[in-house]
């Protein structure tokens, strides 16, 4: 997967005192980041996740789930900003989630709450502390900055235990749980976005299907390899020559 690493990102993280190409190396992934990206498979960017765990204090974890500190160079946190109110919002960040890695938002709306459960989408992977605080934090954040108003979730929860500090800014004790997943009242999410900005979400929204259609398709791409592997390593004929040709591709 690409995972777009802005300048502006670099240095927000070189502001808490986190170089990315020594959590990188940290984690055993021998790449750098390069031309404000990186180019990373779901093993290596969970391995990167968990690196993050290891290093980054609640302090950290914190700063990383504040939307106001991060907004300005993720596009699809600025167009879930841009919405009406927190559904739109939240469905714009369940929409645009594979942007930013192999995350994805299942949302299950009930006639008076919404539970949002945060999965990773491959690998059958244990999500690590550090994506599930920044993920449930950036929800709390958004519904707040959105409407300018101090919402609390109705629950909280994961196996993890989330700290005082985090407790204190979510404003609600959370649960150890086996699932991974934040609840908020409907009329909570009903609420008007005074940062609703439709111009700037007509502006958005091309570039942001693009980014996702071009993920989508290296994804489709990647699982017609893997099932013509699979097809082919019993008979031995399975050479990159002969797989890119099968395909009609280059190497």
């Amino acid at each position: 997967m690409k995972i777009m690493v802005s300048e502006q990102f670099q240095c927000f993280m070189a502001s808490l005192g986190v170089d990315l190409n020594s959590l990188l190396e940290a984690a055993g992934i021998n790449k750098v980041v390069w031309q404000e990206q990186l180019m990373l498979s779901d093993v290596e960017y969970w391995q990167l996740m968990n690196e993050f765990d290891n290093q980054l204090t609640d302090e950290m974890i914190l700063s990383l789930g504040n939307i106001t500190n991060i907004n300005t160079f993720m596009p699809s946190f600025f167009a879930a900003l841009a919405a009406k109110n927190g559904e739109q919002a939240i469905a714009r960040m369940a929409t645009y989630k594979s942007l930013a890695g192999p995350v994805h938002l299942e949302i299950v709306t009930k006639p008076d709450i919404v539970n949002i459960h945060i999965l990773g989408n491959s690998l059958g992977v244990e999500l690590p502390r550090f994506t599930i605080m920044t993920e449930q934090l950036l929800l709390i954040s958004l519904l707040r900055v959105g409407t300018g108003k101090l919402i609390k979730p109705i629950s909280v929860g994961s196996k993890y235990p989330y700290g005082d500090q985090i407790d204190a800014v979510m404003g609600i004790r959370p649960q150890q749980l086996a699932d991974n997943c934040i609840q908020f009242q409907v009329t909570d999410l009903q609420r008007a976005f005074i940062s609703a900005n439709n111009s700037m979400w007509a502006f958005l929204q091309p570039g942001l299907d693009q980014q996702k259609l071009a993920i989508e398709h290296n994804q489709s791409l990647l699982a017609t390899v893997q099932a013509l592997l699979l097809k082919k390593i019993p008979s031995g004929s399975f050479s990159i020559d002969e797989i890119a040709t099968s395909l009609n591709l280059s190497k």
